[in-house]
């Protein structure tokens, strides 16, 4: 089977050895839970030995959602942080992303909103939370050029200089985030959530991926190693 999200709002199973025929959708799933509203998808799911992990916003929080990826049952959910979806604010739903990653026991989660999440995997309950830097001022500008640049049909490199999109990565011990709100890297003990070290970054875009020992990121027209 495959899996997906429509317009960041519904998870599909499809089976490729019946030609796509869909198995099971999250709409469907939520009703059988007794959900009261349908979920907003914030990532791509994860798979794990548990089932399908994935962050989504309901019920006035960002929670970790874990699905049976045969049935689509959903499994539980485990709220982390409240925030306030409002169109008119500095920061609507819209605007929020989120990245998960998993060691097969516990899910680690950077939710968009200055917090890392930790979740045993088996029970379903937080291990921990955990805050990381985060540059406001900075923030709320670029999305404020960004939200211009929109309206006005510009495209192209907007300048920013703030990590593209959030990110996870598993090294050595360590879960590393990099998140659109914050210009730092952070490393956070995987066990407990303290934080080992940060390291701002004048020019970050993005975390390309991680060898065996280095972690490599892209700034502007340059591809970094460091020591993870």
């Amino acid at each position: 089977m495959t899996y997906g999200a429509r317009a960041e709002r519904r998870y599909v199973a499809l089976d490729l050895a019946r030609d796509g025929a869909l198995v099971w959708s999250s709409d469907t799933a939520n009703r059988a839970s007794g959900a009261s509203a349908r979920p907003h998808f914030l990532c791509a799911p994860v798979f794990t030995p548990r089932g399908l992990a994935t962050l989504a916003y309901s019920e006035g929080a960002i929670a970790l959602v874990l699905y049976d990826q045969r049935a689509g049952r959903m499994v539980w959910r485990q709220p982390l942080v409240e925030i306030d979806d409002d169109p008119e604010s500095n920061r609507p739903l819209a605007e929020y992303g989120g990245a998960i990653a998993s060691d097969g026991h516990r899910v680690y989660c950077a939710t968009g909103a200055g917090v890392l999440a930790c979740v045993d995997l088996l029970r379903g309950e937080i291990a921990w939370l955990a805050r990381y830097p985060i540059d406001q001022e900075e923030y709320d500008s670029a999305r404020s050029q960004s939200r211009r640049r929109a309206l006005l049909g510009v495209v192209g490199d907007d300048r920013t200089t703030m990590w593209r999109r959030p990110r996870l990565c598993l090294a050595s011990g360590l879960v590393i985030v990099a998140s659109p709100e914050s210009r730092a890297l952070t490393a956070l003990d995987r066990l407990d959530g303290d934080r080992r070290w940060v390291q701002r970054r004048s020019d970050p875009l993005d975390v390309a991926g991680r060898t065996q020992e280095e972690l490599l990121v892209l700034a502007r027209g340059r591809l970094i190693a460091l020591d993870a």
